[in-house]
């Protein structure tokens, strides 16, 4: 099992060809002068940064701008996942969505359940050796109905590590959780990719 993480050499390769392709370009077909030098570095340099904006919110979606999976394996979970969440040895199951915020940088996860809202304080992809199957590692944080008083609130801990599964084509999220309430929960959640539109409610 290896983290995915954005690769800095990769980076690096990609922002050095890019310098090279804009100074030719500004040297042989803009015919820039080279006493203007400073201001053709930086001009190659805002670029250069730009694409990086462009790449970190919207390019990283798309094979053309990720290099056919060199860049990054991340896959794209942007949008809303419905399914149902089951705590173990209750056998009642329950309508559980989560929304995803997401960029080639940051990941923000929420959660809806009838009783509950959480959010996600840490996020992690990870891929066995062969980059065959993706994982999803979340800790999480949770206000839900109390287990032990009716008319109150458990404010509490979770982590899950969710299974990342493309089938024909959409996304499937199968997860195994487990909480820090008193007493500790741990059930599963079964979602599938519906749209990208969020409604950060249930």
């Amino acid at each position: 099992m290896k983290v995915i993480s954005p690769n800095l050499k990769k980076i690096t390769t990609v922002s050095v060809i890019l310098v090279v392709i804009l100074y030719f370009v500004g040297e042989y077909f803009l015919k820039i002068e080279s006493e203007k030098m400073p201001l053709k570095a930086g001009l190659i340099m805002s670029i250069v940064g730009l694409y990086w904006v462009f790449f970190d919110k919207i390019g990283w979606k798309y094979d053309f701008f990720r290099f056919w999976g060199w860049l990054t394996e991340i896959p794209n979970l942007n949008g809303r996942f419905e399914g149902f969440v089951d705590r173990i040895d209750e056998n009642n199951p329950h309508t559980f969505v989560i929304e995803i915020k997401q960029t080639f940088t940051s990941i923000v996860v929420y959660t809806y359940s009838k009783n509950s809202k959480g959010h996600s304080i840490t996020a992690k992809f990870a891929t066995d050796e062969l980059s065959a199957k993706f994982y999803f590692f979340l800790n999480w944080q949770c206000r839900t109905k109390s287990l032990k008083k009716e008319n109150e609130k458990d404010d509490f801990f979770g982590t899950s590590i969710i299974e990342v599964i493309r089938d024909k084509g959409i996304y499937k999220l199968s997860d195994e959780y487990y909480t820090r309430r008193n007493p500790p929960t741990k059930g599963v959640t079964e979602l599938e990719w519906v749209g990208k539109k969020l409604k950060n409610e249930l």
